[in-house]
């Protein structure tokens, strides 16, 4: 049975993409120029790229088919820069120019920048970002007073259903959920990782940059298979289960990535089933598809990596990204497990439930440990400075 029209869905500023976009199951699409004043949760270097007038266009167009544009204003970090003339002023114009491009939403994560809208455009729909980690019901409150109409909640809490049971009785705005993302469970870089990658898409900073948090969590999955089920993902299957518990959207990411990825998120998540390999649909640990490492060695040395450009081309190819398959078939019925223990207050070792899944679910592909290896040796490098900019 097809979804209602429920679904965000990521702009990568394809023409090809808005024949995928069927407003029976696309409520809204999201995105963002390569670099602005404030930057956002993608660096420049990744983001495909387009210019003011193309963009409003384009949105247009999206607008054009009844879906709903939101544009990602949603920096974790603005060096402070709105306390200062050039700053403010840079922030009022990109503000000024959001809200005449034919945007209907806007994602932030920053209070001020919400206060900013609100002032300015109050006709401006406002959705807090997963950078603004809203994980209690509390946290929700403030946001829904604060004018949000949307929060996208902390994608750390997709299984804590007793959490997100009393964020959705403690406010009346829509709840949306990252579905593809499949972030390290409980990271200890998530906070630095938003930092550099909102740096990395404001004007200024948007050099070519090596995503270390990358490195590490890349290693994590290819190392450690029950790290794999533990990400943060709800498959197309489990859609259902969280309607019931009053979400309202469900996003995808995936706006650096080709239209033909994007189509098959959509399509899946549209028919909430996959058959395929459910890596396949994730943002943080599917394959990029062959080639990027042409003429490579398995191995990595420093002198086979000439910056920090190529060492993120190669960090997203073959030689470092292992083909990992998930067997969709085998989690079916998973999260009857996490609806009847507290899994916040449980040790993982003590539990042992992700890492019997991962042992039915879970297989990587050849080259496993020089990949590992590989990333390994990158993040020394990259302490050793030997990949720094001038």
């Amino acid at each position: 049975m097809p979804s209602p029209a429920n679904l965000v869905v990521p702009c990568n500023w394809q023409d090809d993409l808005l024949q995928h976009l069927d407003p029976a199951l696309v409520d809204t699409v999201y995105g963002k120029l390569a670099e602005d004043a404030l930057g956002g949760g993608r660096p420049s270097c990744k983001l495909p790229g387009t210019d003011p007038q193309a963009a409003m266009a384009y949105i247009a167009r999206v607008r054009q088919r009844g879906i709903h544009f939101n544009y990602v204003l949603n920096s974790a970090c603005t060096a402070n820069s709105e306390f200062t003339e050039a700053g403010y002023r840079a922030i009022a114009d990109l503000v000024d120019w959001v809200a005449g491009s034919g945007a209907d939403l806007v994602t932030v994560a920053s209070p001020f920048v919400a206060d900013l809208l609100v002032r300015r455009h109050p006709n401006l729909g406002i959705c807090t970002s997963k950078f603004a980690f809203v994980s209690s019901p509390q946290q929700a409150r403030f946001w829904q007073d604060a004018g949000a109409g949307q929060i996208t909640v902390d994608p750390r809490i997709t299984r804590s259903f007793r959490r997100l049971e009393a964020i959705r009785a403690a406010v009346d705005l829509q709840l949306v959920l990252l579905v593809n993302e499949a972030c390290l469970l409980a990271c200890p870089q998530v906070y630095y990782h938003a930092n550099c990658d909102s740096h990395a898409s404001q004007q200024g900073h948007n050099t070519p940059y090596v995503s270390y948090s990358r490195l590490f969590c890349g290693r994590v999955f290819t190392e450690e298979p029950e790290q794999v089920v533990k990400a943060t993902f709800i498959r197309p299957e489990d859609v259902e289960r969280y309607e019931r518990l009053g979400i309202d959207r469900f996003k995808l990411v995936g706006r650096v990535r080709p239209t033909a990825w994007i189509a098959r998120a959509i399509k899946a998540y549209g028919a909430r089933r996959y058959d395929g390999n459910l890596a396949d649909l994730m943002g943080t640990f599917s394959t990029y598809g062959p080639g990027g490492d042409d003429g490579q060695p398995a191995r990595l040395g420093p002198s086979d990596v000439s910056g920090q450009a190529e060492l993120e081309r190669l960090r997203k190819s073959h030689v470092m990204r292992n083909q990992i398959a998930v067997d969709n078939r085998a989690l079916d019925g998973y999260l009857e497990h996490f609806e009847q223990i507290d899994c916040e207050s449980l040790s993982c070792d003590a539990c042992g439930y992700c890492a019997g899944l991962a042992r039915r679910a879970v297989r990587y592909g050849p080259g496993q440990e020089g990949q590992s290896q590989n990333l390994r040796d990158a993040a020394q490098w990259v302490l050793d400075g030997r990949f720094l900019e001038r």
